[in-house]
């Protein structure tokens, strides 16, 4: 459920209730839907996933060239 994970993520982050927005009086969800911030945290996760991989790879990459160059010597 998209509510309830949204509600644990800004109780564990934050100590205040700034971020509860009212939908009839705040404009920034006048202007953006509800979907607009579901899709903005899927491709953040996305990305963040993307990232990791790319830099797991390039780890074991480096570490096989070490490993590689000490075996020449």
């Amino acid at each position: 459920n998209f509510n309830n994970s949204w509600t644990f993520i800004h109780e564990l982050l934050f100590d205040n209730d700034l971020w509860m927005l009212n939908p009839f009086s705040d404009r920034l969800l006048m202007l953006f839907p509800k979907d607009f911030f579901i899709n903005a945290i899927f491709k953040s996760i996305i990305c963040y996933v993307f990232f990791l991989i790319s830099l797991i790879d390039c780890l074991v990459y480096c570490k096989r060239k070490i490993k590689k160059h000490k075996n020449k010597k």
